[in-house]
This record gives C-alpha cells, structure tokens and sequence, in this order.
C-alpha cells in the first residue's frame, strides 16, 4: 500500500502530517534545526490555506506569521500522539477568525466616522462663508479642528482632499472634524455666542 493517503480537506498527504508529527515532536525535545525545519515546511501550507480563505495576498503573510507566532506560543500543548495537522489548522482557524474580526471592528469604526463627518447635525455646509458667531467659536478651536471644519463643512472638501490638503491621514482629519464639531457644539449650546 504504497500510495498517500490524503486528510480531508487539507490537501496534504498523511505522510506529511506523520514528518510535521515527527519534526515537532523533536523540537519540543530541544532540537532547534528540527523546529527551523518543520516551520519552514508548514509555512507554505499555511500560506495555501489562509490564501484560499482570505483572498487578498498583501494580508496573508501577516495572518500566515500571527499563526507561526501562535505555533510557537503554543507548541508545548501538542500532544505527539494526535496528527500534527488538526492541532495546525485550529490554530489556524482561531487566528483567521481574529483577523475577521479585527477588519469588522475597524470598518464599523470607518464607518461611524464617515457618518460623523458627513452628518450635517452639528455643522451644516456653510460653503458662503460662517455666520458671525460660528466665526467667532470656530476661532477658538484648535488649529487642525478649525482647519478641518473650514476644509469639509466651507470649501465642501471630501475627507480625502482635506486630507492631502492637511498632510494628514484621512482617519486624522475625521478625527479632528469630529471633536471640532463636538466643541463647537457644546459651546454654542451653552450660549457663549449669540446668533
């Protein structure tokens, strides 16, 4: 029976997983070549089955090197009597799941910053010029809040072109505009300048 049998869904043979078996099974024994050896077989592995997954190759490598760095944090809890490849793709899995994750939190945070910058609650588009009273306020501010606000809210800028106009990020200069309108806000609702 000299023929390979493959795990399923992975794509590898068991003669594969038996050599990562064996090599980590060295390496939690103290040999180091054999762990440099066993990293660097199961990096192109790992780069298949994140790839197939995410899709955006500039991202796999980092992903690929959480799931190395999670390897070798946890390599003291493979038991050498289980296939190397299950306890592999787990932690595989887990760190995949952390990356999602970490994309939906920062596009839910784009995308709250976006609907604050663009909501025309706390300033509305002044592209004549201000009134003299949010003049006055808005001359209190910071200068990259008040810059930011001329930028987005008078010249009708988008937060892109306000960002290259700043030199700022585009993140920066949400970042800003937000906590402008939100002083700009509170003062005006405590009456410090009259309409």
């Amino acid at each position: 029976m000299g023929e390979k049998t493959r795990e399923a869904g992975t794509g590898k043979s068991s003669e594969d997983s038996s050599l990562f078996s064996s090599l980590m099974r060295c390496a939690q024994g103290g040999d180091g070549e054999a762990y440099e050896l066993l990293l660097s077989k199961v990096y192109p592995v790992l780069k298949a089955f994140v790839l197939k997954r995410m899709g955006q190759w500039e991202r796999a490598d980092d992903v690929v090197q959480e799931i190395l760095l999670s390897i070798h944090r946890a390599r003291h809890t493979y038991n050498c009597e289980q296939a190397f490849l299950p306890w592999m793709y787990s932690i595989a899995q887990f760190r995949l799941i952390d990356y999602w994750r970490k994309v939906t939190r920062i596009t839910e945070r784009e995308i709250y910053s976006d609907s604050i910058v663009n909501s025309s609650v706390e300033v509305k588009d002044m592209s004549g010029g201000l009134p003299s009273h949010l003049e006055i306020a808005l001359a209190e501010l910071p200068l990259n809040q008040q810059e930011a606000i001329r930028l987005l809210k008078v010249e009708g800028l988008s937060v892109r072109e306000a960002a290259r106009k700043m030199g700022l990020s585009e993140s920066a200069v949400k970042v800003s505009a937000h906590r402008g309108y939100k002083a700009l806000s509170l003062r005006l609702e405590l009456g410090l300048y009259g309409e």
